[in-house]
């Protein structure tokens, strides 16, 4: 599939229709996760995405972004690199290896940084996906209500 965000949404899209043809009961929603790395073909996904009804997660600048969200709030312009290293650092992990501890109980956290991120740049007139921003916290929100609900009605299928 590769890791650029096109390939990413293509594969999503692919997924979800042979799921389609397999089973009357399609997918209430499909999410597509990509971080922004250096891909100039992040707007061509995000056309394919909304044409196909698919949901775009997008960290920016990397998924560590959005780890270390957990941990404070991140607010101005940074590289991948230097995100990456945060996160390791403060949360004790290693490169491309979560320490999940370090994650445990923080969703609201992160959740209440990711937005007061994405209300910053309202404030400022920017993209609400410019470096840094993500958008997993309503990724994870709706995952976390399906489980609770899934929880309470043990019929409904996920």
């Amino acid at each position: 599939m590769g890791r650029d965000p096109l390939a990413v949404v293509q594969k999503a899209a692919q997924l979800r229709d042979a799921e389609s043809r397999r089973s009357s009961d399609p997918f209430d929603e499909v999410w597509a996760v990509v971080d922004v790395d250096t891909h100039a073909n992040l707007p061509d996904a995000r056309r394919l995405a909304r044409r196909e009804g698919i949901e775009l997660g997008v960290c920016n600048p990397c998924f560590e972004v959005w780890l270390l969200m957990h941990l404070q709030p991140v607010f101005a312009a940074t590289s991948g690199k230097n995100v990456s290293a945060k996160w390791q650092k403060l949360s004790n992990s290693q490169l491309k290896h979560v320490n999940v501890q370090a994650l445990a109980g923080k969703f609201e956290t992160a959740q209440s940084n990711a937005l007061g991120n994405r209300s910053q740049r309202v404030r400022q007139q920017l993209d609400e996906n410019d470096n840094p921003s993500t958008n997993l916290d309503l990724l994870v929100g709706m995952l976390l209500r399906s489980a609770r609900q899934s929880a309470a009605n043990p019929e409904l299928k996920l």
